[in-house]
């Protein structure tokens, strides 16, 4: 484990770090199957046997390649290295730092780079010079060291005709070695060049000589004596990174079956139209009819420019500057299209606000190719146009850190690595914020990395982030606020006010319509980065919080953040969770502020750490009491309650569960429910189903599902373990309807596994296992704490199945996500793990878990469970003294509450009698114990 922490985090991992690395595991498991992420110690193993892994494929069929190399298979090989290279979507580890990372990350990414040599070589062999003239130009600007590209090129330069460009590729990698490392070009490099001067037949194609034109004559449809529109502005300097959006772009050009023209999609500053124009420039020389620009203006201050007009600048830009264009824009449309047919044209429409002002402008040509940028996602133009959209994303750490060397390393300065990071999370890794800054280290002004990341860790950042006015990130996002309806902009400025790193679009939908939040994330504003959560950029959301200010709006929005987090309490997941406890950072004053305690403790289902409620409590409560306010002393004396649950107190749980029924009208049933769950825990049967029992009807008059589900599940419970089988039948018929409902949400999850208990005990396994297979089938990613108990049942189901080893598997991932929240939960665990081992007479293990339990600290309840396998381990240890005074605990605590408990303790119990040769006392407890079975229709155990 510490390994782990160690390779995520690079030696500064969080406190939680252990839980996250759970957490993640927990998540890898329902996706690979916990057959494969085993427990190893305190951590995992990946369990490789019969699997095929994308790493392991590509390095083997890198291995094949090379031996047909051997073979001289040139076109084999080649077919093995597309093959190989397919396996790659984007970067190894894309978004993952660490050194141990890294290090695999280089390793990888080597062995990639030379099979991608090794495959343009192949494509060289083959014939392809001319489709891979492109590809390699980008490469080499990559990697300007690289010797092997800089020969490819060279030589696909040379075969394509064009010897003067490639001499000139030679000598531009002779400069950089001189000047940057004192070298000179490899042997090999030299050789190429002198070849390449001499004009030597070796260069040529060895087998398709007699097919292939050495000087190709490319067509051209340009007039005579016409210019070549050349329209790109200068390509952007610095330029890094986006290998995976360059690679798309690349293979969506070169792949004639997919759409000619792509939509660059990503909020303000993130760097769209420097990709555009990078890869244009990148790839002009596979344009030679022409290259088009126009800057649409679609979020600029002023009147966007119009389909009409573009046509007319382009138009002109193929015929003559004085020609008449068509006043009506589909006369003028089908004129481009005819001017354009069968031309190999890029165009490249930037910063585009709507559909209408980029459709008429692409070309119908199946040789051109059209890239637009835009804020706006432009899905009528991927429906209608089969446009592809290609979603830019902030740069990843590494990239933004580059981007801020190279622009320093430009100037003459050198930045330390610390401030370097610095300034790139506070510019939230978007490219436009980080080229300010540059420009900020390199404005003569004398202020170091150091002073800039300091200046930018205060709250006027936006201000700072400008060049004398122009091109600041305020600017940018203004373009885009005013873009907005009057309702989308104020929706916009209170989910920037929510406190936390997220929020789900439910809550969104409780400041504003779902109408005015699609405007927001059809704007790229905010970012689903999660189904069905959305978060700002950090930028962004500090832009919409200024704005939000200066309209007086934060105490609305916290009235209703604060209200729909306590309504939906029950139903929030792990996500919520750190939003939950910021918003008690946040919003302290708040006169609702008990609301937010309340629904902190709620997360005690989920396995959280509740405790940060238990300083707060204590004030609510006495500031309740103070002015009258019986709702919310309700709330906090229900919340003492749960710590008090939570920490083992059955009476404090108790006692604080009945002044919460006492001082307030019970609404929804919650309150008796929470109750009869305590008077249950404290063996309190008849007044546990009493509070059930009003808990079920008061919520069916509220129609409060969640109370009502709660209720049913726990009523169905008591009857199980006090035998009434029948009655808790009847219940789990009524429920049905409510799993069929929604079989992944929380309040049916909660109650599924109630009955998924009732089902094992009475021998209907199979059944169970029907009941929890459309979670475990459900693509829906559930919080932790659900897949917790998801995995605590499947156990259940697998022990009750004589599948003895995985059910310990189940139970021991299950503890690893709860070892740090909830010590119930643990030790119940443990229990059931001692359990199992008891079952399989490995007693020494049995032992080993209770040990870790310290039943003396558990609750009445949880040691008398405990007790009981403690009892069956000195039994099969041969230890009955120890083993009769553990299960005479067991079975005086479960004889008036848990009647098949309490026949399995009085088994174990008689057992122990007959070890210590107590025979009489032995058979007399033991027709104890059947005759409670008989009466309960149960099996005797075996």
């Amino acid at each position: 484990m510490a390994r782990l922490i160690e390779g995520i985090w690079d030696g500064d991992p969080p406190e939680t770090a252990l839980r996250q690395v759970r957490h993640a595991a927990s998540r890898l498991r329902k996706v690979l199957g916990a057959e494969r992420l085993e427990s190893a110690g305190d951590g995992y193993r990946l369990n490789m046997d019969g699997a095929t892994c994308d790493a392991i494929l590509f390095e083997q069929k890198v291995r094949e390649a090379r031996e047909l190399f051997l073979r001289r298979d040139n076109a084999q090989r080649l077919a093995v290295l597309r093959t190989a290279l397919g396996l790659w979507q984007g970067s190894a580890y894309s978004g993952l730092e660490g050194r141990l990372i890294n290090t695999e990350v280089a390793r990888l990414g080597g062995i990639w780079l030379a099979a991608l040599e090794e495959r343009l070589d192949a494509e060289l062999a083959h014939g392809d010079h001319s489709q891979v003239i492109g590809e390699l130009r980008l490469l080499v600007l990559e990697h300007p060291f690289r010797q092997r590209l800089t020969d490819l090129l060279m030589l696909a330069l040379y075969r394509d005709g064009r010897t003067p460009e490639a001499l000139e590729a030679y000598e531009r990698l002779r400069t950089d070695l001189a000047e940057n490392l004192g070298l000179d070009p490899d042997v090999s490099l030299r050789e190429r060049h002198a070849a390449i001067l001499r004009r030597d037949p070796v260069l040529d194609l060895s087998d398709n000589a007699s097919t292939r034109p050495d000087r190709p004559v490319r067509p051209s449809y340009v007039q005579p004596g016409k210019s070549v529109p050349a329209q790109l502005p200068i390509k952007p300097a610095g330029f890094v990174g986006r290998n995976i959006a360059l690679t798309a772009l690349t293979r969506q050009f070169h792949d004639s079956d997919k759409s000619r023209s792509c939509v660059v999609v990503g909020a303000a500053g993130v760097g769209k139209t420097a990709l555009a124009i990078h890869w244009a420039h990148e790839n002009r020389d596979q344009f030679p009819d022409g290259q088009f620009f126009i800057n649409l203006r679609g979020f600029d201050s002023g009147a966007p420019v119009s389909a009409h007009e573009a046509l007319g600048r382009f138009i002109r830009a193929l015929r003559d500057p004085s020609v008449s264009i068509p006043s009506d824009v589909d006369e003028a449309a089908a004129l481009y299209r005819s001017l354009t047919d069968g031309k190999r044209i890029l165009v490249v429409l930037d910063n585009a606000k709507n559909a209408d002002q980029i459709r008429p402008l692409i070309p119908s040509s199946p040789n051109a190719f059209t890239v637009a940028t835009s804020r706006n996602r432009l899905t009528g133009l991927t429906a209608v146009d089969d446009t592809v959209p290609l979603f830019l994303s902030p740069l990843n750490h590494l990239e933004s850190v580059d981007l801020l060397a190279k622009s320093a390393s430009t100037a003459g300065l050198s930045i330390d690595r610390g401030s370097t990071r610095r300034i790139a999370e506070l510019c939230g890794h978007l490219p436009l914020a980080l080229r300010i800054s540059a420009a900020l280290l390199v404005d003569g002004s004398g202020r170091t990395a150091k002073q800039l990341a300091d200046e930018l860790g205060n709250p006027d950042r936006l201000d700072l982030l400008s060049v004398d006015g122009d091109s600041t990130i305020a600017t940018a996002l203004d373009q885009s606020f005013q873009s907005l309806t009057a309702e989308a902009q104020q929706l916009l400025c209170q989910l920037a006010l929510i406190p936390g790193d997220d929020f789900p679009q439910a809550l969104a939908l409780e400041l504003g319509t779902g109408k005015d939040f699609d405007r927001l994330t059809t704007a790229s504003l905010i970012d689903e980065h999660r189904p069905g959560r959305y978060r700002f950029h950090d930028l962004t959301r500090e832009y919409a919080k200024k704005k939000a200010q200066a309209t007086g709006s934060e105490i609305h929005v916290a009235n209703q953040v604060i209200g729909w987090y306590h309504d939906n309490c029950r139903v929030l997941n792990s996500h919520d969770y750190n939003n939950v406890i910021a918003a008690v950072s946040a919003w302290r004053a708040h006169s609702s502020f008990w609301r937010l305690v309340h629904t902190v403790v709620a997360f005690v289902r989920l396995g959280e750490n509740i405790s940060v409620a238990a300083p707060l409590v204590d004030d609510q409560l006495a500031a309740a009491l103070e002015r009258g306010d019986t709702e919310a002393a309700q709330a906090m004396f229900d919340v003492k309650a749960q710590l008090c649950a939570e920490a083992g107190d059955n009476p404090g749980d108790v006692k604080f569960g009945q002044k919460a029924l006492d001082i307030h009208r019970d609404e929804t049933g919650f309150y008796h429910f929470t109750h009869g769950d305590a008077r249950f825990s404290n063996g309190e049967m008849t007044l546990a189903e009493d509070h059930f029992r009003t808990a079920l009807r008061l919520a069916n008059e509220a129609q409060h599902q969640y109370t009502i589900l709660a209720s049913t599940a726990a009523l169905a419970n008591l009857y199980r373990v006090t035998g009434r089988y029948a009655e808790a039948e009847t219940l789990f018929d009524g429920a049905r309807k409510y799993f069929d409902h929604n079989p992944t949400g929380a309040m049916e999850i909660d109650a599924r596994m109630a009955f998924v208990t009732f089902l094992c005990e009475t021998g209907r396994v199979d059944e169970a296992e029907g009941l929890l297979r459309p979670i475990l089938d459900s693509e829906v990613e559930l919080d932790p704490g659900s897949w917790t108990q998801v995995i605590m049942f499947r156990a259940d189901i697998r022990h009750a199945r004589g599948q003895y080893r995985e059910a310990i598997q189940d139970f021991e991932h299950a503890l690893e996500l709860t070892a740090d929240n909830s010590r119930i939960q643990s030790r119940l665990i443990r229990t059931s793990i001692a359990d199992i081992y008891c079952d399989l007479e490995d007693y020494d293990n049995a032992l080993k878990q209770l040990e870790l339990i310290d039943l003396d600290a558990a609750s009445t309840k949880l040691r008398a469970i405990g007790m009981l396998q403690l009892a069956r381990a000195h039994n099969g240890k041969k230890d009955h003294a120890r083993a009769k005074a553990a299960a005479t605990y067991s079975a005086e605590v479960f004889a008036e509450t848990r009647l098949r408990s309490h026949a399995l303790a009085l088994t174990v119990l008689a057992d122990a009698h007959e070890g210590l040769g107590e025979v009489k006392t032995a058979r007399t407890t033991r027709e104890r114990a059947l005759r409670i079975l008989n009466e309960l229709g149960l099996p005797e155990p075996g």
